[in-house]
C-alpha cells in the first residue's frame, strides 16, 4: 500500500520461505497462554501485548497434584532466587522448578521478610532448611546454588560465610529488566503453590506502567515485585526458548 509517497508492507511468518515448521509451531503455541502476544507475534497485527505481565500465571488448585508435578520435574530442574531488601523493600527468596518438556514453571516455596538484618534472616528456620536442601542436592551431584542480586556482593559474601551455597546473578545489566520479563513470559504456564501468598499477591495481577499517552512501558510495573526479581535471578542461566541449562548451572554429572 502506498500512502502519500510512503510504501507500507505487511507480512507474516507465512511469507518467509526460510522459516521452519518448528518455529511456526512455537509461534502458534503462544495462543495457548498469551492471546494478545499471539496476535502480534503470529499475525503481525497492531496492538499492545496486553497490560497484564503474566497472563499465564495461575494458582494450583490441588496441592497433592501440584506436589507430584514438582517431584516429576527432577532435582536437576530446581532453582532458587534471592532479591535483597530491608526498609521498604523485602528479602524475597523463591524456590521453583521447571517442567522442561511442557515449559511450565512451578513456584513451590517463598521466604519473604523485611526490616531484618542478614544475621537474623539467614538464621530463620526456613532459610536454614533451604541451605540444607541445597547442600543435599549438591551431595547428590547437582550443581545448585541460591542466585542473588549481584548488586550486593557484601551480603552474598556474608551468606557464604554462613555456609550458604550462593552466588551473584549474571543476568542483571542495562536493559535486563525487559529481557528477563520477556524470558519469563515464554513459559506456557506459571503455577504457584497456594502457600506462596506474597508471590501470588505480587504476580497474579502484575501490570505494566503506562506513559503519559497510555502506552505500556514494558520494563516498568505498577509495583516493585520482589518475587519477580528473585525468579529472574534464579533462572539466570536457563534458556526458556528450549529450557536448556547452560554449563555452569549444570544438572547431575
Amino acid at each position: 500500500m502506498i500512502v502519500e509517497g510512503t510504501y507500507y508492507h505487511h507480512s507474516t511468518p507465512d511469507d518467509n520461505p526460510f522459516i521452519t515448521d518448528e518455529y511456526l509451531k512455537t509461534l502458534n503455541d503462544i495462543k495457548k497462554y498469551d492471546i494478545p502476544l499471539y496476535t502480534v507475534a503470529r499475525w503481525g497485527r497492531f496492538g499492545a501485548t496486553g497490560t497484564r505481565v503474566l497472563p499465564q500465571f495461575e494458582i494450583a488448585d490441588g496441592r497433592m497434584k501440584f506436589d507430584e508435578c514438582v517431584r516429576q520435574c527432577g532435582d536437576e530442574n530446581h532453582y532458587f532466587g534471592f532479591d535483597f531488601g530491608f526498609e521498604e523493600s523485602y528479602n524475597a527468596v523463591v524456590s521453583m522448578c521447571v517442567d522442561v518438556k511442557n515449559k511450565i514453571l512451578y513456584i513451590y516455596d517463598e521466604i519473604y521478610m523485611n526490616r531484618v538484618t542478614d544475621d537474623v534472616f539467614c538464621n530463620q528456620p526456613e532459610m536454614q532448611e533451604l541451605k540444607n536442601k541445597i547442600i543435599g542436592l549438591n551431595k547428590q551431584g547437582y550443581n545448585k546454588m541460591i542466585v542473588a542480586d549481584n548488586e550486593d556482593p557484601k551480603a552474598i559474601s556474608y551468606y557464604r560465610q554462613q555456609g550458604f551455597l550462593i552466588r551473584g546473578c549474571r543476568n542483571k545489566f542495562a536493559g535486563s529488566r525487559l529481557s528477563n520479563t520477556r524470558k519469563i513470559k515464554r513459559f506456557h504456564r506459571i503455577i504457584v503453590h497456594p502457600s506462596c501468598k506474597n508471590t501470588i499477591r505480587e504476580l497474579k495481577d502484575l501490570t505494566y506502567k503506562k506513559d503519559s499517552r497510555g502506552n505500556a512501558i514494558y520494563d516498568q510495573f505498577n509495583i516493585d515485585p520482589h518475587t519477580f526479581s528473585a525468579i529472574w535471578y534464579a533462572l539466570d542461566m536457563v534458556s526458556v526458548g528450549d529450557v536448556k541449562e547452560r554449563q555452569f548451572n549444570s544438572s547431575k554429572n
